[in-house]
């Protein structure tokens, strides 16, 4: 048997994986901690941030530009939206990250 063909024999025996133990082997990304992140925003940011948790907007990571305010950007529940949270506790929509 050719081993293009064992080779596809085997993927479809076992599921797709082509791994021994079939085990995912990549660790989890470490969820941050919130506190931490919450350190050093302004309470219109704290107040504009507890609101949006209430409709499961996630805070992911804070910007910290130098010599600038830190930027919180948030992520909706299904992670296709994103805003970061301006000083003053408005919402910038239009907020640019690289992919």
């Amino acid at each position: 048997m050719p081993l293009t063909v064992r080779r596809t024999v085997f993927m479809r025996r076992n599921g797709g994986n082509t791994g021994v133990s079939g085990k995912e082997r990549r660790k989890p990304k470490p969820t941050p901690d919130t506190a931490v992140l919450r350190q050093g925003l302004t309470a219109e940011q704290l107040r504009t941030l507890e609101q949006l948790e209430h409709f499961q907007w996630t805070l992911e990571f804070v910007r910290r530009p130098l010599f600038q305010d830190p930027m919180p950007v948030l992520f909706d529940r299904e992670r296709k939206r994103c805003v970061a949270l301006l000083p003053d506790g408005s919402l910038d929509e239009t907020v640019k990250l690289r992919g």
